[in-house]
């Protein structure tokens, strides 16, 4: 099999590093106005090792389990996590902004289809705990109660009442 390799570019090592301080500043300014599109939603380095430190959550319900950890922009849902297939009767009327927004996730690939339940196909931001949880249980709820550490402590008893 005849395998092209493409070469590199030539770029000269001064414009390069134009380039990279253009892009650095650009990376801090949409950082400071709300917009971190460069930043990774969560730590590469989080993981289940890091759960004793309470920074990893759970949200367990009807057969499902979906992971994530509160950051300073929301609530993170990672990879991997699972959502109810079919919501309440009640969420579905009441919560159609919840119910848009999900639709938006399956169009968009967020979370597919498997067996009786959806699978989160990457990191996904909420703006808080709670739509996270109303999202994936699909029914009212509470997030700062429904989410909880490997100790059972829920992340109301970690993040708020330290």
């Amino acid at each position: 099999m005849d395998q092209t390799i493409p070469t590199q570019s030539f770029v000269p090592e001064w414009r390069q590093a134009d380039l990279f301080d253009i892009f650095g500043t650009m990376k801090l300014l949409l950082s400071t106005l709300g917009y971190p599109v460069f930043e990774p939603l969560r730590d590469e380095n989080s993981d289940d090792a890091q759960a004793d430190d309470h920074s990893v959550f759970y949200c367990k319900s009807s057969g499902i389990t979906a992971k994530g950890e509160l950051t300073y922009d929301g609530f993170v849902v990672f990879e991997g996590s699972g959502m109810v297939l079919e919501p309440v009767e009640s969420f579905k009327q009441r919560f159609t902004h919840h119910m848009a927004r999900i639709e938006q996730m399956i169009d968009d690939g967020v979370v597919i289809q498997r067996d009786n339940k959806y699978i989160f196909q990457t990191d996904y931001l909420f703006n808080s705990p709670s739509m996270a949880a109303d999202c994936i249980l699909k029914r009212s709820s509470n997030g700062w109660v429904e989410w909880k550490d490997v100790n059972g402590r829920t992340l109301d008893e970690v993040k708020r009442k330290v």
